[in-house]
């Protein structure tokens, strides 16, 4: 009977090995398995930069006065804005004022020096020491465009200052042009 207990301790024994053996097995099939899905990299990473270019010069030589006979711009700037950033942007413009901008004169953002219907207008709050409009343009990577912002008198400027009045105003101002990203 001493032996038959034996016997049986021992197939317990060998039965404990081979299912620590079959363990080991399956982990080193498992870890063999998975190692292939991992992986390393050694690289370098880069931002993307904004790079603009923003010209505005007046282009006509003039002062602000004006004629009331003449419908003509009586200030012309020219607007160059140039991309050079790695992302396409979308430009707005603003004017700051030093002195209250001449009521009846209107600014425009146009293609060319002359005023037109399809010119875009500038917002000018009632204090007129601001203006601005949006959205003047979508630029993509490594475009320019030049625009002209021009300052016209309006036909209620001529009825309330008399046809053959002229009249002279200088001011100061600040052109902004703000970017942002849009891809």
């Amino acid at each position: 009977m001493h032996k038959r207990t034996s016997l049986k301790g021992h197939i317990v024994m060998y039965a404990a090995l081979i299912l620590l053996f079959l363990v080991m097995v399956s982990f080193w099939m498992v870890s063999g398995l998975f190692a292939r899905y991992t992986s390393s990299s050694i690289g370098t990473d880069d931002a993307r930069v904004a790079s603009f270019v923003v010209h505005a010069v007046e282009i006509d030589g003039k002062d602000m006065s004006m004629d009331l006979g003449d419908s003509e711009p009586i200030a012309i700037y020219a607007l160059q804005v140039q991309n050079k950033s790695e992302v396409a942007v979308r430009c707005d413009v603003s004017i700051t004022f030093n002195d209250a901008l001449l009521a009846g004169v209107g600014i425009t953002l146009s293609d060319d020096i002359t005023a037109d219907a399809s010119d875009l207008v500038f917002t000018i709050p009632s204090d007129r020491m601001s203006a601005s409009i949006e959205n003047i343009v979508d630029l993509s990577v490594s475009a320019a465009v030049n625009k002209y912002i021009l300052f016209t008198p309006s036909a209620a400027t001529y009825t309330a200052l008399g046809e053959e009045a002229t009249y002279s105003s200088s001011n100061e101002m600040t052109i902004g042009v703000t970017f942002e990203q849009i891809d």
